[in-house]
């Protein structure tokens, strides 16, 4: 019985260090990880850029034409 209990104690242990390994790359991701506002805007911004390129685009070729 002992013995089970030491083992448990041992897995109980590395469950720690495990958790605590996932606590941190969790703060990093929360720290540094894009939002949905952040993915929002930049979808918004490359449309915007999108239609300015072809906008410049299309009067480059009325120029050259």
């Amino acid at each position: 019985m002992e013995q089970r209990v030491a083992n448990l104690e041992q897995v109980t242990a590395d469950m720690r260090v495990t958790l605590a390994q996932i606590n941190e790359r969790t703060a990093s991701i929360e720290k540094h990880g894009a939002t949905k506002s952040d993915l929002a805007n930049l979808k918004v911004w490359f449309v915007l850029t999108a239609i300015a390129l072809s906008g410049t685009a299309f009067a480059a070729a009325r120029f050259i034409s």
